[in-house]
């Protein structure tokens, strides 16, 4: 029974950033299993949920709903803030309470599983459109999208590839901390596969994540490392090697030029104004709005309410400073500042660093998105050098199957 129920709960987890795309009657698939799930840890009193380890995730979320009752008396229609506010107590409380009562050693497992399955989608994507064939979606036919979910990319435009994601950000959001994962253990075949699917991703925010790791890993890790330091030099020169093939083919260059193109007009503070995109808008509110924000994804809500339709995206940074205001922005960068800490206890600062740079990119809250802001986290637990400390120590590859007196979520 209990193999079982690491089963159940480590394939939530994994399968949690794509399933929450798809939603049955009003809630999210996701949501949907994390209850059920949650539903016989109660039952079974396996949960495990600890007063120290939630507080910093708990008290931001709590926060941040009292903030939005300044949302309430603006008077906007429908039930779109409550519903807002339910949903985030209800996704953050169930996954961490399974996270809590997980085994770490299968959750990785299934993180990695699926990871496999992401990057063969990818690359079966990529080898239909060389060859002229349909191009492969990768959407699941017999589920509805959630109503969050704004688009599913319907064709491969520009040699970019999405797998199992609507957008492609979100599929290299996916594999960033599995592309940290496997240079930190070693599993170095691992790597080569995520990074040359962040490749075919063709984003960004993924070009970016692999810099972020290996940087991280040859300036902060690996400097005294001969032997890990060459095989990092081996992924470095396949990458050299595949990608002068890679560039004999026009459709992939185009792809690699268009990636360059981004990643230069980002250094120039364009591309989609993602890393300011939005905050034009909080010089728009009102004194009030903008000490207490406007409510949990009630950007767009606000201006259509005074007559000005604005796309509802803002990077994860910029969101809380309009959504939740000055106040809330600050309780933001709390936050940030205890996952550091974390992440510096564990000495696993890589996917922090890669949880901010996604974060300053892409939003990742209180949306189908909340479970990829969530995914980071359990990286950033569960990946522990110390053994006393976390639940995996990796450089003894030992794993802890019961949960430490001192365990921490957030």
């Amino acid at each position: 029974m209990k193999r079982f129920r690491d089963i159940f709960i480590g394939f939530i987890l994994a399968s949690a950033p794509i399933l929450s795309l798809y939603r049955i009657g009003p809630l999210s698939v996701s949501l949907w299993l994390t209850l059920i799930a949650f539903i016989f840890l109660v039952k079974d009193k396996q949960y495990c949920l600890k007063p120290n380890g939630t507080r910093p995730i708990l008290r931001l979320a709590g926060i941040l709903c009292v903030l939005s009752l300044n949302g309430m008396l603006l008077g906007y229609k429908g039930m779109s803030l409550v519903y807002s506010i339910i949903i985030i107590l209800l996704e953050g409380f169930t996954f961490l309470a399974l996270m809590g009562a997980s085994n770490p050693k299968v959750t990785l497992l299934f993180y990695r599983l699926i990871g496999y399955l992401c990057c063969l989608t990818a690359v079966y994507q990529c080898f239909v459109t060389i060859s002229g064939l349909p191009h492969f979606t990768g959407r699941i036919p017999f589920l509805e999208l959630d109503s969050s979910v704004a688009g599913w990319m319907k064709e491969s435009w520009g040699f970019r590839f999405n797998s199992l994601f609507s957008e492609c950000s979100y599929f290299a959001i996916f594999l960033l901390p599995l592309f940290a994962y496997s240079i930190k253990t070693k599993r170095y075949l691992d790597s080569l596969i995520y990074g040359f699917s962040l490749v075919l991703s063709s984003s960004t925010t993924g070009i970016f994540g692999i810099c972020i790791v290996l940087l991280y890993e040859i300036c902060y890790i690996n400097v005294i490392r001969k032997r890990e330091f060459k095989a990092l030099i081996v992924i470095g020169l396949f990458v050299v090697v595949a990608g002068y093939f890679i560039v004999r083919n026009q459709e992939v260059l185009t792809m690699l030029l268009r990636t360059s193109n981004k990643v230069s007009e980002l250094n120039e503070g364009a591309s989609d104004d993602r890393l300011f995109g939005g905050v034009n808008l909080f010089f728009e509110l009102p004194f009030k709005e903008q000490i207490f924000g406007v409510g949990l994804n009630q950007l767009a809500n606000y201006f259509k309410m005074n007559g000005k339709d604005i796309p509802n995206y803002a990077n994860t940074i910029v969101s809380a400073l309009v959504n939740n205001g000055v106040i809330g922005l600050f309780f933001w960068i709390f936050y940030f500042i205890n996952i550091f800490k974390i992440s510096q206890r564990n000495n696993n600062q890589v996917f922090f660093y890669l949880y901010f740079a996604v974060s300053c990119a892409d939003p990742l809250t209180f949306n189908h998105r909340f479970y990829q802001f969530l995914y980071f986290i359990v990286f950033i637990n569960f990946c522990s050098d110390q053994s006393d400390k976390g639940w995996i120590n990796i450089r003894a590859k030992q794993v802890e199957s019961n949960v430490p007196n001192n365990f921490t979520i957030l």
